[in-house]
């Protein structure tokens, strides 16, 4: 299960208690075509977003955003979908354990991925 912990923020920000939205890593990269290596964005976006102005002329300042863990049962699903055996059966495993994390998660869920098909368990 996801764990919270000041070692995994995004923006440089703290755990809130109260946050504006809730990041999801999604490290998924079953059904990409060519190449590999999507898997590995949530985390490196992550580590980049310290880097990324907090100001919004428009919006104010970005606070309150929470990033959970990457859970260990969507990293174990996408090693299984490597070798494509049964990845219809395991994309339909990933919705729905994407559901339920984002069910979870209040006011509301923000998904980063890995590729494009996890926006369907969302």
């Amino acid at each position: 299960m996801f764990a919270i912990t000041s070692l995994n923020n995004i923006f440089g920000l703290k755990y809130s208690d109260n946050p504006s939205c809730v990041i999801i890593p999604v490290p998924w990269e079953g059904t990409v075509s060519y190449g590999g290596g999507t898997s590995k964005a949530p985390e490196a976006i992550r580590q980049a977003s310290c880097q990324i102005d907090l100001h919004d002329y428009d919006f104010g300042s970005l606070k309150n955003v929470n990033y959970l863990e990457e859970d260990a049962r969507i990293i174990k699903l996408n090693q299984q979908a490597k070798d494509k055996k049964n990845l219809n059966e395991l994309s339909k495993k990933l919705d729905v354990l994407v559901f339920e994390l984002c069910q979870k998660q209040k006011p509301f869920a923000v998904l980063l991925g890995g590729e494009h098909s996890i926006s369907l368990g969302g």
